[in-house]
């Protein structure tokens, strides 16, 4: 958030819970800030949640949150553009419990398990993945910013081999969502909409990738991951789309569900026909392969 959105936004709290608490031009503030003043910027974020959490949720921010999430990549890197004071994940993480900084690489929870606990951990920015092993076969699950997961529970083996892996694929930033949280919880429901918006958001892209692996082409896999990753992490140019995936052949694998040399050979084929190449860290993403419906027989590539 800019500093001069942070005045506003300010300046917006004020005056809500000066009309609001106090009442309409009775000139008492929330908790005897007095009038003609802001907020103390180290007032507790319970304090400034609710008219926030509450013009979030009526659309009045919603848009530029929106942004922070689905715009296109700064030249810098989609991460670098996300600020971390605005929208809900900014009031998640003023009411965190614990801030959790991570380094790229294999990430193991019971290193940095916070000593205060707490029953959820919010994504702020980075890319992470969650790798579940099940009989030794390994299947992934990227997880975005604005999402939710519980790194630290003790969850039960679905058969004696299960096993969850996390690799950190951007340098991230978490949340640990506790007591703190809650409180505000109950005392701003509007906080508890703007978690269940996240959530049920959450639950339709795992539904998504869950249908891409579905697809019965690995090309068709490979195309469709990509398209349903630009939402949050592409940007529109002039021969197609760009997705910011800095990941190997053997992790796209075990996105799509398929094997390394399938996926390699795979986009050899989507590279030849100027469907999918790869530059750098990013993935360009033709026109003609954006309609998955109209893909040109490539061949026919199985799992």
């Amino acid at each position: 958030m800019s500093e001069r959105a942070e005045i506003r936004f300010r300046r917006a709290v004020w005056l809500h819970c000066r009309t609001t608490v106090g009442g309409v031009g009775t000139g008492v503030s929330h908790r005897g800030t007095a009038p003609g003043t802001t907020p103390d910027p180290k007032r507790s974020a319970a304090d400034l949640a609710q008219f926030y959490v509450e013009e979030v949720v009526r659309g009045t921010f919603i848009a530029g949150e929106a942004q922070d999430r689905r715009c296109a990549p700064e030249p810098d890197g989609p991460d670098a553009a996300t600020p971390s004071g605005g929208g809900f994940s900014g009031t998640a993480a003023r009411l965190a419990e614990a801030t959790i900084q991570l380094r790229r690489g294999r990430w193991d929870p019971r290193v940095d398990a916070p000593a205060a606990g707490g029953f959820a951990v919010l994504v702020l920015d980075g890319l992470l993945m969650r790798e579940v092993h099940l009989d030794r076969t390994p299947a992934a699950q990227l997880v975005i910013p604005g999402e939710t997961i519980d790194p630290f529970g003790d969850h039960a083996a679905v058969v004696s081999e299960h096993r969850v892996t996390w690799l950190v694929v951007r340098d991230a930033r978490l949340a640990v969502l506790g007591a703190r949280f809650a409180s505000a919880l109950s005392r701003v429901p509007a906080l508890g909409v703007a978690l269940c918006r996240h959530q049920l958001e959450q639950a339709e892209r795992a539904a998504r990738h869950a249908a891409v692996a579905q697809l019965p082409r690995v090309e068709q896999r490979i195309v469709a991951l990509l398209c349903v990753l630009a939402e949050d992490r592409g940007r529109v140019v002039r021969d197609g789309v760009l997705v910011d995936l800095p990941l190997t052949h053997q992790a796209i694998g075990q996105l799509i569900g398929a094997k390394r040399p399938t996926v390699s050979l795979a986009l050899k084929v989507l590279d030849a026909n100027g469907l999918v190449r790869r530059r750098g860290s990013e993935w360009l993403v033709s026109r003609e392969a954006t309609a998955l419906p109209a893909l040109p027989a490539v061949g026919s590539i199985a799992a």
